[in-house]
């Protein structure tokens, strides 16, 4: 891999995290959140559990389903109803729906804004997942999410088999960069999972630069680690490295 994708990469990885505190700001303003208790722990393994049995369903959707219209159909509702949950923000609920409709057309029309609306579909998810939990419940769900993501990579492989199922439909579940031949892949969940522990950091008056520079180091650490040429789960380091550099927000020294 190659500096310039190196820099394209990190570059769409921060402004995931950037967008998500945004969008999380504007989403909680408006009290719109999916748990009525923000901070009870409960809320870490239900995500969790959300995640494990939807990896489940697209695996056996896979294995029975071999076309791609499927997969084009979830990508649109996605940025449907991400689009329509901020634009109801400022809008009303038929222009959210004309204007969310308006970018499911875009989409259509110009397939190469594919990487565009999976940062924004990542960010407004994590910004919104962020927000409506507590920084300890984040934090677990983002530990218990990389674990997840180690077992899955280099024990029951599913994650590598999705990975390569998911590429040959063209389904929009990341973001992928390309010089030449060389290319760079980074799926949405590695977007999401960093982007609601920084927009958690934030609405719970916490200092997210911190997060951010963390995260931002341990994609640094998976980059040096993809240049073996296999494939490495990138939510370990990134969420060990947005830990230890949020340790000082932690003890109050920042």
């Amino acid at each position: 891999m190659n500096r310039k994708l190196q820099f394209e990469i990190l570059s769409v990885f921060v402004a995931a995290q950037v967008l998500a505190v945004f969008f999380g700001w504007v989403l909680y303003s408006q009290n719109v959140v999916m748990f009525s208790n923000p901070d009870s722990v409960w809320n870490s393994f239900f995500l969790v559990a959300y995640v494990l049995l939807s990896a489940v369903l697209v695996l056996i959707v896979l294995y029975f389903y071999k076309g791609k219209s499927l997969f084009r159909f979830f990508e649109f509702f996605l940025i449907f109803a991400t689009s329509n949950l901020v634009f109801s923000v400022y809008f009303s609920v038929l222009s959210s729906l004309v204007l969310s409709l308006f970018l499911v057309a875009v989409r259509f029309e110009f397939p190469q804004t594919k990487n565009v609306f999976t940062v924004l579909s990542a960010s407004i998810v994590g910004g919104l997942i962020g927000v409506s939990l507590g920084v300890v419940p984040v934090l677990i769900a983002a530990v218990l999410l990389a674990v997840y993501d180690f077992i899955a990579v280099f024990y029951t492989k599913h994650m590598v088999v999705l990975a390569r199922q998911l590429g040959k439909r063209e389904a929009a579940f990341s973001v992928k960069l390309r010089d030449g031949r060389k290319f760079v892949e980074l799926g949405s969940g590695d977007l999401v999972v960093p982007s609601m522990v920084s927009s958690s950091f934030f609405i719970g008056h916490l200092n997210p630069v911190f997060s951010i520079v963390g995260s931002v180091v341990g994609f640094g650490v998976l980059l040096w680690l993809m240049k073996r040429g296999r494939y490495w789960p990138a939510l370990p380091a990134i969420v060990s490295f947005q830990l230890l550099f949020s340790t000082p927000v932690f003890l109050g020294l920042v």
